[in-house]
């Protein structure tokens, strides 16, 4: 038997403070690529928690929710590590009031994701609303970017 989740059980949870924005160059696939310049083509994020990695990536034809461990963030970081143009620190932001949910792409995906308040709608935007913001570039090295 599953006992009752209680409000203060959910509060006791725990729930990635920092996300980190991967900006990624990908190669040019579809119409839409023409709307964002190289190499700002793509954005994902990643946080720790609780001991393990949590990856969101909202893609082309679906979302990922991927938890890991160490050892499997690194073999996932090795496959997009080629194609970083930057990494951003975001503290998630619980006040953030209404985020425009205009569509679902990487880049309101992750607005969504950390309450992030931007008018962007591409990633080299968000990400100059970041630096503009005081958000903090984050090494490459994944140890750094725990929070």
């Amino acid at each position: 038997m599953v006992d009752e989740i209680t409000p203060s059980d959910m509060e006791a949870l725990p729930e990635v403070a920092v996300w980190n924005l991967v900006f990624l160059a990908h190669p040019r696939e579809h119409w839409w690529d023409f709307l964002t310049p190289e190499p700002w083509r793509h954005v994902c994020a990643f946080g720790y928690a609780n001991g393990r990695w949590i990856v969101y990536d909202a893609g082309d034809t679906r979302s990922q929710i991927m938890v890991m461990n160490s050892y499997q963030f690194d073999m996932w970081f090795d496959t997009k590590r080629e194609r970083v143009t930057d990494i951003v620190r975001v503290r998630v932001n619980n006040d953030a009031g209404l985020t425009g949910r205009l569509g679902l792409w990487c880049v309101t995906a992750v607005k969504h994701l950390a309450g992030i308040r931007s008018s962007a709608l591409r990633p080299r935007a968000l990400h100059r609303d970041l630096i503009r913001s005081g958000c903090e570039r984050v090494p490459y090295g994944h140890e750094g970017a725990k929070g």
